[in-house]
């Protein structure tokens, strides 16, 4: 929004790039990309361009990319700010980390990964009493 009016958010690299997956934070867009990036922008600064990282060496072949169903989930840990990403594709639950060393760590599924959510506590410790 700017001056009362929408404007268009240029997180493109180039025209081929489409969304595979996308989710908000109180303070972060984060979306991930057909091209293999994950992109986090941040609202409170027009959401300028805060991180990229690549996600795949061979980026899978997402065969369904629609506007209300897309292949790919994220969701970020409460707890440590850990961005998780689903790879249905080669059964693979991606954990992204974007300290100082941002990485990415494949963990294997022995299933295809669906919808995730985060259930856990902000907090490291909670007294259940």
């Amino acid at each position: 929004l700017q001056d009362n009016e929408f404007v268009t958010l240029d997180w493109k690299d180039n025209s081929a790039d489409i969304i595979v997956g996308y989710t908000t934070t109180a303070d972060e867009l984060i979306v991930v990309t057909s091209q293999g990036e994950m992109r986090v922008f941040d609202p409170s600064n027009d959401f300028e361009l805060s991180y990229s990282i690549t996600l795949w060496e061979s980026v899978p072949e997402f065969i369904r990319v629609y506007e209300d169903d897309l292949p790919v989930e994220i969701i970020k840990d409460q707890r440590n700010g850990h961005i998780f990403v689903t790879d249905e594709i080669n059964n693979l639950l991606l954990e992204v980390s974007l300290s100082s060393t941002p990485q990415v760590v494949a963990h294997q599924l022995s299933y295809k990964p669906g919808e995730i959510a985060w259930l856990g506590s902000k907090k490291a410790d909670v007294n259940h009493k």
